[in-house]
């Protein structure tokens, strides 16, 4: 039996205001699908989360969606995936998606988005995983984000190597030639 690769894909529950974040949306769950990889997700219905799992579908691919049950009807949790998972609050949901996960992609989002990114860079950073991290630079949308942490390693409270713990890719066809070669 075959292990399915399993890709983490953080990204907005909101579309944006820039049609590009829904392409790379789009792009993301194609190239996911495409390759028969496995998509795991925050499990909504709505925003750029609902893109990334129709497209991974549309394109052949298995979608894991993961969602707390006050989420699954706020964010109206998607009922046509392969998988829906409700769990009892946030931390269950994160920790279910982090431990299946074998690499992460990250998309432009809002808060939930930042939360997930630096809680798995985080855990990445104390050792509880090695697997890849790539944010995906849409519009460059991640260049404020990279100042903050610029910010930090210059003010003393964490060291320049925190860079070395995830990649940056420019657009989705980067950002799956870098989980490729940790295949």
């Amino acid at each position: 039996m075959t292990l399915k690769f399993n890709v983490c894909v953080f990204c907005g529950s909101r579309k944006g205001n820039n049609l590009d974040f829904r392409t790379t949306a789009v792009a993301t769950g194609t190239a996911i699908g495409k390759r028969g990889w496995r998509l795991v997700y925050g499990g909504g219905g709505v925003g750029l989360m609902n893109e990334v799992a129709n497209s991974t579908m549309v394109a052949g691919g298995e979608v894991i969606g993961v969602i707390p049950e006050f989420l699954r009807i706020r964010e109206a949790g998607h009922e046509g995936l392969h998988d829906l998972i409700t769990t009892s609050g946030m931390h269950d949901r994160k920790q279910i998606m982090y431990s299946i996960a074998n690499a992460f992609l990250i998309l432009p989002g809002g808060v939930g988005t930042l939360d997930e990114t630096i809680e798995i860079i985080t855990w990445k950073q104390l050792e509880l995983h090695k697997k890849p991290i790539i944010l995906i630079d849409t519009n460059k949308f991640w260049s404020h984000f990279l100042k903050t942490l610029e910010n930090s390693v210059d003010n003393g409270f964490m060291d320049k190597s925190i860079f070395n713990l995830f990649e940056i890719a420019p657009d989705v066809d980067a950002a799956i030639a870098k989980i490729e070669t940790t295949l």
